[in-house]
Parts: C-alpha cells; structure tokens; sequence
C-alpha cells in the first residue's frame, strides 16, 4: 500500500509539473503572439496615417497649383478693371485657402483617429499579455493542487498503516488463535 501510494504520488506530481509547463508554455507563446500583432497593427496604422499625409500634401500641392493658374488667368484677361480682377483673385485666394484649411483639418483628424487607434491596439496587447497570464496562474494552481508533497505522502502512508492498525487490534486474539 505504501510503495502504491508513493508510486502514485510521483505519477501526480509528474502530471502537476507537465500541467504547470504547458500552461507556461501557452502563457508564453499567446504573449509573443500578442505582441506580434500589435507591432502589425502599429505598422499598417502608421502607414495609413504616412499615407494619408502624402496624399493631403499632393492636394494643397494640386490646389495651389489651381491657384495660380486661376490668379494667372485673371490677370492675363484683357478688359477687366483692376477692381475686378482684385476681387476676382481674392475670391480665388479666399477658395483656395478654405479648401487647403479643409484638407489641414482632415488631416489633424486623422492624425487623432491614428493615436486613439494605437491606444486601442495597445489595450488589446495588454488584454491578450492578461489573458496569457491567466493562463499561466490557472496552470500554476491546477499543479499546485494536484501536487503531493513528500511529507503528505509520508502522513497518508502512516494514516493507513495506523488505520489497519486499530482494525486488527481488537480482533488479535481471534486472528492469531485461527493461525494456530
């Protein structure tokens, strides 16, 4: 009963510690996994963003080139007062400022989507780290409870042997008089 007992209890005890490593082992692989995917997703969302800068950058380009070829054109028409043209090419400069403030503006906006996404991107790393932490502790306690210690096997060894003990006693007598 002993030798089985002891037997058993490092039969457990090796199940506790490939219990523990493989939940440190998925712990481990669901962080990298995590970090992974946000260095990704920072990478695709900083590309947006550099493209999205290029691409208003090619449009106050387009629309200053528009400018001038209107500021030009009211310049080079022959029969206008110089009134005219002035207001003419106010109105020019005037639309050509508002629409370049309009691409200004959606360009700051997406500059502040950019980093509520990078915030959001990062919460979802650490979501993912938690989630493998918790992995990694419900391992760490399911080992912890299937994990016999020495001491607790030496009690169980002598538990029963006591228990036998003391359902042999009383009946010594009658035992050893049938061995006879």
């Amino acid at each position: 009963s002993a030798v089985t007992q002891v037997a058993g209890a490092a039969a457990k005890n090796k199940a506790a510690r490939q219990t523990a490593s493989y939940a440190y082992q998925a712990a481990e692989a669901t962080a990298r996994s995590a970090d992974f995917a946000m260095m990704r997703q920072q990478e695709a969302t900083s590309s947006k963003l550099s493209d999205d800068r290029a691409a208003t950058a090619q449009e106050k380009l387009a629309k200053d080139i528009e400018r001038m070829k209107t500021v030009g054109s009211i310049s080079a028409t022959e029969g206008r007062s110089g009134r005219l043209a002035t207001l003419l090419t106010i109105e020019a400069e005037r639309n050509s400022a508002r629409i370049k403030e309009t691409l200004t503006q959606e360009l700051e906006s997406a500059e502040e989507q950019y980093f509520r996404d990078v915030e959001q991107i990062v919460a979802q790393r650490d979501s993912r780290r938690n989630q493998a932490m918790d992995i990694a502790n419900r391992g760490y306690m399911q080992a912890q409870q299937m994990y016999q210690s020495p001491l607790s096997v030496i009690a169980n060894v002598a538990n029963t042997g006591l228990s036998n003990y003391t359902a042999i006693a009383p009946h010594a007598t009658t035992i050893n008089s049938l061995v006879k």
